[in-house]
């Protein structure tokens, strides 16, 4: 439907009306990366610097290599406008800066050879090399960048979080569901992130993918039914081992295997309408079974006083499947609309 959420099968809905625990990774998931507001501090890169950085963390998954990306696409893509020449160099930028010996380490950063040039882009702990005027300390925050074992400077992201997340938190808050918030950046969101899921939930921070896998799996260990939500092929391990993972995507195309389901990153607010109408789902299934055994005990009750001839109930029959069809099909609408999702 309009809300691209798509079930790897049916019996997801079951798994779903079942969680009492909700996980959620922070960075892709709640926050959107395409309007994200993104600085750099430290010293000026150059134009062939930031087709370096763009050409790296563009063969990245990681959300904020996206952002990063993204943000130098832009801004190369305006300054050609004021400069024909810039132009020309931005159309030959993949052969030019061909990326060589790319490294993704989990929930630490980006290594590559881009012209004869090594680059280093992850946090502070990861790139080491020369800290100039920065302190080596896990609390900085920002994405660190490293020339031959130089340190340029950091790129400082703005969370920007989709559009309806409030009023998620408030529906899952209600529903009396145990919400908690993995995130492998520093701290300094939590004011944020608990000014909008109220004290009732857990938040932390600074864990990488393995740690967020070890989350799920003590949840699970003290008899939670989880569900996790989480930016794809980052939080991998942790959508396989939840009970339900469901994979946040703004693009709904990418196939994610270790997921259960895939959501489209604007529809993220209708999480809670989800859940509800997975519960939902259990009751509609409990009154189709009710309804058919009347049928039965009906159908039974006339034909053992042979009230019912062959022709009669050779059309109540199938007539009695249809309208137990035509009852789920119409049952499933109205709790479609009323929890939001059509």
């Amino acid at each position: 439907g309009k809300n691209k959420c798509y079930l790897k099968n049916a019996g997801v809905i079951e798994t779903l009306g079942k969680v009492d625990t909700v996980v959620m990774d922070k960075t892709g998931t709640l926050t959107h990366h395409k309007t994200s507001i993104i600085s750099f501090e430290g010293t000026p890169l150059s134009q062939e610097d930031k087709m370096i950085i763009r050409n790296v963390t563009r063969h990245s998954t990681h959300p904020l290599s996206r952002i990063i990306a993204q943000s130098l696409t832009t801004e190369k893509a305006e300054s050609a406008v004021h400069n024909g020449f810039q132009e020309v160099i931005g159309k030959s930028s993949t052969e030019t800066y061909a990326v060589k010996d790319f490294q993704e380490v989990s929930g630490k950063g980006l290594m590559a050879e881009v012209n004869h040039r090594n680059i280093i882009i992850g946090s502070l702990s990861f790139v080491r090399q020369d800290i100039g005027q920065y302190k080596e300390t896990v609390d900085e925050p920002g994405i660190f960048i490293s020339f031959d074992g130089k340190l340029l400077g950091r790129f400082l992201v703005n969370n920007d979080y989709r559009e309806g997340i409030k009023n998620m938190a408030d529906q899952l808050r209600h529903d009396k569901y145990k919400v908690n918030v993995l995130s492998g950046d520093n701290d300094e969101e939590k004011n944020n992130l608990r000014s909008i899921f109220g004290p009732g939930a857990s938040f932390y921070f600074r864990k990488d993918p393995h740690e967020k896998l070890a989350y799920i799996r003590q949840l699970q260990s003290d008899g939670a039914k989880t569900l996790m939500l989480g930016d794809g092929l980052n939080d991998a391990g942790a959508l396989r081992q939840s009970d339900v993972g469901i994979a946040v995507s703004d693009a709904t195309n990418l196939f994610c295997p270790a997921s259960d389901a895939i959501l489209d990153g604007s529809q993220v607010q209708h999480l809670g309408g989800i859940l509800r109408f997975a519960r939902a789902g259990k009751k509609i299934v409990t009154s189709s079974f009710i309804l058919s055994i009347l049928y039965n005990l009906v159908g039974l009750s006339f034909a053992t006083r042979g009230m019912l001839s062959p022709m009669i109930a050779a059309i109540l029959m199938p007539a009695s499947s249809i309208s137990i069809v035509l009852f789920v099909s119409l049952y499933s609408k109205i709790a479609a609309r009323v929890n939001g999702l059509s």
